[in-house]
């Protein structure tokens, strides 16, 4: 599974990993049908990318949008929450409910990630945004019960809760691209929510292929994590293995997973081009995007403005969080290999490994179950 919109060439498709058995052919039919999307994600650049995709769908009818849940991981308050709301306003999707999760991670994200969201505030075409959108009272948050909490922002747990106490069996699609914080804590202490949700869909993990939590093994990736740390995790899952852990060995759902093994084949730039830049801007046509309605005017330039200066100049960076939002919208366009059993990894060596069996005790680490 590759890129979809055209970002890589057929050839360089690495395979989607299903982490439960085959779909049957009624399973397959069901995936057609209108999506009740969750989106869980932790507002930096490419969330904003994959939540102008979103909001496409959702105003095309493609998908119902439920809610966007904010995790305070990979950005920093208030700007992740005002950058999300601003979007939201500018992209015509208030009746997308903005949510914040107010679980903590077990492992904080590097300072120097987080500092994008941050940046990307101070941008003048994201101001112009902002302003526009305070303007016209859309940076207000909906007030939800969240048990008497004082806070500004409304807490994502208890939405959670009561949406999938409501919704049907087996109807709601859980997009994360974040680590599985919040999740474990509704079905720890929900267990019977679990039969709500219809499949996840993780951008997460690195199955064959280096991580990004230690930066010294390739010229590009240094900036990208911490020296010295384990190469085997992926930020997603060492931002909380346990967690992770936690909803491999419990979930009942297929999980569709997203790993750095496809997401590396997609850099935004590399040591050659910058093609993905020039296809943002309209400097360089693609028949894949022929005719593509594309946000409006100052959203566009504001995800432009942002990924030339914070995205270009680092060659670290991915399509993460869009790949499994595009996963999501358009999964005819990837290819489905099949199914690998995954466990994570949370002894201290190697936390946050998404391990295949065998590979854990080629390490002499004990075999999980999996």
């Amino acid at each position: 599974c590759g890129a979809a919109g055209g970002f890589c060439d057929h050839g360089d498709q690495a395979a989607l990993l299903q982490l439960k058995p085959h779909m049957s052919e009624k399973d397959r039919q069901a995936r057609k049908e209108k999506k009740k999307v969750i989106f869980i994600q932790d507002a930096c650049l490419d969330d904003f990318l994959a939540i102008a995709a979103l909001a496409r769908a959702h105003k095309a009818g493609d998908i119902e949008w439920l809610a966007d849940v904010v995790v305070n991981g990979d950005s920093v308050l208030p700007q992740s929450m005002d950058l999300t709301m601003a979007f939201h306003h500018d992209l015509e999707i208030a009746d997308v409910p903005v949510l914040l999760s107010r679980t903590r991670l077990f492992n904080a994200f590097p300072w120097m990630y987080r500092n994008d969201t941050f940046a990307m505030a101070t941008l003048d075409s994201m101001k112009t945004v902002m302003q526009e959108a305070e303007q016209n009272d859309a940076m207000k948050y909906t007030e939800y019960d969240c048990d008497g909490c004082p806070e500004e922002y409304p807490d994502a747990f208890p939405w959670l809760v009561q949406t999938l106490t409501n919704a049907s069996d087996g109807s709601i699609t859980l997009l994360t691209v974040a680590t599985q914080t919040i999740l474990k804590e509704v079905f720890e202490k929900h267990p019977e929510l679990q039969k709500k949700v219809k499949e996840m869909v993780w951008m997460a993990g690195a199955i064959n292929v280096h991580g990004n939590t230690e930066s010294s093994w390739q010229p590009w990736a240094l900036g990208h994590g911490y020296s010295g740390m384990n190469h085997y995790a992926e930020w997603n899952v060492y931002g909380d293995a346990y967690a992770a852990q936690w909803i491999l060995a419990n979930a009942d759902y297929p999980i569709y997973e997203i790993p750095l093994d496809v997401c590396d084949k997609i850099p935004v730039c590399n040591e050659v081009s910058c093609d993905f830049i020039k296809l943002m801007n309209g400097s360089l046509s693609s028949p894949h995007i022929a005719g593509c309605e594309c946000p409006n005017g100052l959203i566009f330039d504001a995800l432009n403005d942002a990924y030339a200066k914070f995205a270009a100049p680092q060659l670290f960076y991915r399509l993460w969080d869009s790949a499994a939002t595009a996963y999501v919208l358009r999964p005819e366009l990837f290819l489905d290999e099949g199914e690998t059993p995954l466990a994570c990894i949370t002894d201290w060596g190697y936390e946050g490994w998404l391990a295949q069996p065998g590979a854990p005790a080629s390490k002499g680490l004990q075999e999980p179950e999996v």
